[in-house]
């Protein structure tokens, strides 16, 4: 570099920017690059820690984190491991702290006898782990979110002493999430809301804990039982979002009751699933104490509100901007019609979840239809069905056939795609099962020179849908989800063959091969997803025969940085012919089938072969939830 001249690396604010914009890993990457670069990322190598509890630390390790604690801006830490940065770690803006199990508690012990001659902290904090969050949430006057995840261990008062409420009362947070996964003490939940701190704007619970009997006496009853003692509750002064995850079942009235009378300047709201005889309650709760709600309202899919509480939800909350509701059986289309006039031009995003009744086509084709056309700033529409059999969903003609207002700026997009027109079978004639059956057997008519004639029409539908989407020029996530069993897409296939269009254009052909594909977007895009799903709930052969050929050219053509494959039922050998080095391909995230054997089939040699830039292999057992038990990095 010529004398006098200055690099963009020795201006501070540049360099902030630059590190904020680009990832941890790749942060140490450029730290690696040579020795003037090294000195200008290191400060930025320690800003997000995350510590992990698997194994005790070596005494050097610590020293080493202790020396570099103030250089941490985001940290992942055990809440009894933070003893080890009092009072070093004095800048952070992000904090989460999680719970331990008994193999943590042992290597606490561990750490800390190690460290008993080396760290005053240690010793005067040996007998109270729990305090050095206290000091840490204190010394840290820029904090600004901070996370409580109880992954291994319950909700218990050893972690939350009233010098940690104290300390969390104190602090200048604006951002509180509890992820709370297994059984936990809700007078401890009540006492962490109690202390929040008038700062507070953004609350998450993540709850997918299990209940004990003890923590829901009062709903119980019983000679023994005595009512659980709650501090009283204060208002939340700058509360502005709340999301209330998964379910608050027997907590509604120690809880979810009191949380929304005291938040009366909410925005965003999302409500947890709780009992049905506590839902009017809550609608007249919502209604009366949070008049402010206008960005974002979702109630849980699994509940269901009564047509006349809806539409007192709608009226109460126009210019919605995000909707999200359970589009239950006795709802007429006057809900969707107050939800359009109310909110149709604001509406940005819209997640309905549909049940199943006699005339569920029609009623969900209608919604559909009128969402797309009247919600002109629409960026995502999404259907949840509950009932994936063919005689259901939104019908093939009338969804090609809508007049999209939204093309402009719609971005996602999750429809299940009903019958193309096979079947005209009502739903009363029989159980649905029965009816699944009879669609594989009317199945074979398709070879009939009606049937034929049939099949093309619809060819030319899905041809005319594919051709849609593709020109809608944000559309970035796509899946449609089919529920006829056998589905044209060859035919439409040999159509964009046969007017003229060339093989190179394999984005076209895939997306019509793949037409429930996840995130089907343009080809430049190197971080685009893709998920494959064959689904185990029926035996039709457009199931479990889910053509695999294309998934070497689906990724590509797109570019794609990750491939997951969720495969629940055994499909085609990947030796198929088509094989392409796939060069930006980094991880793959494979399924097990239901003998608890990786497949096969989808391990193929050929995919590991022609994926040269490969960084990560997982592998996941859906009986056991969503976590890889098995990965190579």
């Amino acid at each position: 570099m010529p004398p006098g001249t200055i690099s963009i690396f020795e201006i501070p604010l540049i360099l902030d920017i630059i590190c904020d914009l680009i990832s941890p890993k790749d942060v140490w990457s450029c730290r690696r690059t040579c020795q003037v670069w090294s000195h200008s990322f290191e400060p930025y190598a320690w800003h997000h820690i995350r510590l992990s509890r698997r194994t005790a630390r070596p005494f050097e390790a610590t020293q080493l984190l202790q020396k570099n604690a103030d250089k941490i801006r985001s940290l992942d830490i055990h809440i009894a491991d933070t003893i080890f940065l009092v009072p070093s770690c004095t800048r952070l803006t992000q904090l989460t702290c999680y719970g331990g199990s008994s193999s943590s508690s042992n290597n606490h012990n561990r750490d800390l006898s190690r460290q008993d001659d080396h760290n005053s902290n240690s010793s005067r904090l040996k007998n109270s782990p729990q305090a050095g969050a206290t000091h840490l949430i204190a010394q840290n006057p820029h904090l600004e979110c901070l996370t409580f995840a109880m992954e291994f261990t319950a909700l218990i008062p050893e972690y939350f002493t009233p010098s940690v409420l104290i300390g969390l009362r104190q602090s200048a947070i604006s951002t509180l999430e509890l992820d709370l996964r297994q059984t936990y003490d809700v007078t401890v939940l009540a006492a962490i809301l109690f202390y929040c701190p008038d700062t507070l704007t953004e609350l998450t619970i993540n709850n997918t804990a299990r209940f004990e009997r003890t923590q829901f006496i009062t709903e119980l009853g019983g000679d023994n039982c005595q009512r659980i003692p709650l501090p009283p509750w204060r208002e939340f002064p700058s509360l502005t979002r709340l999301v209330l995850r998964h379910q608050l079942k027997f907590q509604e009235e120690a809880i979810l009751f009191p949380l929304l009378r005291h938040s009366q300047h909410l925005r965003e709201l999302a409500l947890p699933s709780i009992r049905m005889s506590h839902s009017d309650t809550m609608v007249t709760i919502l209604i009366e104490s949070c008049p402010h709600i206008d960005r974002m309202l979702r109630f849980s899919e699994h509940d269901d509100l009564t047509h006349d509480r809806c539409l007192d939800i709608l009226w109460a909350y126009p210019s919605l901007v995000e909707f999200a509701f359970c589009y239950s059986e006795d709802m007429t289309p006057e809900v969707i019609e107050v939800l359009l006039e109310q909110s149709g031009s604001t509406l940005e995003v819209l997640e309905v979840s549909a049940g199943f009744d006699t005339d569920n086509r029609e009623r969900i084709g209608a919604c559909v239809s009128q969402v797309l056309q009247r919600c002109p700033r629409l960026r995502k529409l999404k259907v949840v069905h509950e009932w994936e059999i063919e005689a259901t969903g939104v019908g093939l003609q009338e969804f090609v056939e809508i007049q999209w207002a939204a093309s402009r700026w719609l971005e996602e997009l999750e429809i299940p795609i009903g019958s193309p027109g096979f079947f005209s079978l009502s739903i009363d004639e029989g159980d649905v099962w029965d009816r699944v059956m009879e669609g594989q057997r009317t199945a074979d008519e398709r070879d009939t020179p009606g049937g034929i004639e049939q099949r093309m029409v619809n060819a030319r539908r899905v041809l005319q849908l594919a051709r849609r989407m593709k020109a809608l020029p944000r559309l970035r996530n796509v899946k449609l989800l089919w529920m006829d069993p056998v589905v044209p897409i060859e035919d439409a296939l040999e159509l964009h063959r046969e007017e003229g269009q060339d093989d190179e254009e394999v984005v076209d052909e895939t997306f019509l091969r793949w037409m429930g594909l996840k995130d089907v977007g343009s080809g430049d895009d190197a971080d685009t997803d893709y998920e494959l799903d064959a689904d185990d709930s029926t035996d039709t052969e457009a199931y479990t025969t889910a053509d695999v050929e294309p998934i070497a050219v689906i990724v590509s053509a797109a570019g794609a940085g990750t491939l997951q494959i969720s495969v629940l039922e055994p499909v085609p050998d990947l030796t198929l012919p088509g094989w392409r080095t796939l060069p930006n391909l980094k991880r793959i995230i494979v399924g097990m089938d239901d003998r608890g054997q990786p497949e096969e089939s989808v391990l193929s040699p050929l995919l590991l072969q022609h994926s040269t830039t490969l960084c990560y292999l997982g592998i996941l057992d859906f009986r056991a939830g969503s976590s890889p038990i098995f990965s190579i990095s």
